[in-house]
């Protein structure tokens, strides 16, 4: 129950900062919003605004979107401007460096979200100071096992990034109090001992207004970086693919932060929204990666891209959006089932 009121919960919030980043840009530049929407599909809540925005709740709250005058996702279906009026609040009529900005308005608004979230969690609950690693499984035959390590046991410390900075010597680990040795074995360029933990922070300390901004700035920043680094090591082979997961395993991970408390989901809440705006900033067509990239390619040779082109790398990027989702939510079900 508790996966599900975090979705409930999640999704919208992180879509709707995400869309709103679009729709505030898109105003300032002047371009006219036909529509926002939270959701897909029927909608079960509607009004206009005065400005002729017709805002929407959907009977499916998997995503969003904001329609601006003039612009389709879809190459060779975008109206052109009926008058100068119209021109005057057309999204193809404006400038490549204003087109850019409100297509990067979403994940600009998703880590600005993140920074607030981070800014108040920091200052009433504190910066993690000691941090444990709860095993929650252990590898049969792994360094672990021969150790003596068992379901439930605390390590002192995140366990991998101390494995990781051994380089494969003898690594010495505080274990539920007792130090032990353990041999860390590399496995696809990386050293592992043999456990799945949950990190565990149990002591807190307050930071004041100033060191929470400046907290909540750097951790965005090394969140984004370790996001990023992991993605290169999934393309490259160096980590499974099996480690993507889609909105199965971030229900159950909001859940169990919800379990936790209002602050660990306020956390959970802001790295999430950092990853959905690092996502739409890949360069693959039909995110908003793909729309920059195109802009700035537009920027590059001083005219527009080819529909035909668009278009092509249009319907490559969405079979593989598709398949990416099939793929991540795959993933999910094989894991509820333990395959």
């Amino acid at each position: 129950m508790s996966a599900l009121f975090a979705f409930i919960i999640i999704f919208p919030t992180v879509v709707f900062v995400h869309e709103l980043g679009h729709f505030l840009f898109a105003r300032m530049v002047g371009i006219k919003v036909e529509a926002f929407s939270i959701g897909y599909g029927r909608s079960i809540l509607s009004w206009v605004d005065k400005h002729g925005t017709k805002w929407k709740l959907g009977l499916f709250p998997l995503g969003g979107y904001v329609q601006m005058l003039g612009q389709n996702d879809l190459p060779g279906k975008t109206e052109k401007a009926k008058n100068t009026a119209e021109a005057a609040q057309h999204f193809e009529h404006k400038t490549a460096g204003q087109r850019a900005m409100v297509i990067f308005g979403g994940a600009f608004f998703n880590f600005i979200f993140a920074i607030l979230v981070l800014w108040g969690y920091f200052m009433a609950r504190g910066e993690p100071k000691v941090i444990m690693s709860q095993v929650i499984s252990v590898v049969h035959g792994s360094s672990a096992e021969k150790a003596g390590i068992k379901e439930g046991d605390l390590i002192e410390g995140d366990v991998q990034k101390i494995v990781n900075e051994s380089g494969g010597d003898f690594v010495k680990l505080v274990i539920n109090g007792q130090e032990k040795w353990l041999e860390p074995k590399e496995d696809s360029g990386r050293y592992v001992i043999g456990v799945a933990y949950n990190l565990s922070p149990t002591e807190f300390e307050k930071l004041g207004f100033g060191a929470a901004a400046v907290k909540s700035v750097s951790f965005t920043w090394e969140a984004s970086g370790r996001t990023l680094s992991a993605l290169g090591q999934i393309i490259t082979g160096a980590r499974s693919v099996r480690e993507l997961g889609g909105m199965i395993t971030i229900s159950e991970v909001g859940g169990r932060a919800l379990d936790a408390g209002f602050m660990p989901f306020l956390f959970i809440l802001a790295i999430i929204s950092i990853n959905l705006g690092l996502i739409n900033l890949i360069p693959i067509p039909m995110l908003d990666g793909g729309h920059l990239f195109f802009i700035g390619l537009e920027a590059i040779i001083r005219r527009r891209v080819p529909e035909k082109v668009k278009l092509v790398a249009f319907n490559i990027g969405f079979g593989f959006i598709i398949l990416l989702m099939i793929f991540v939510n795959l993933n999910d079900i094989m894991r509820l089932f333990g395959i």
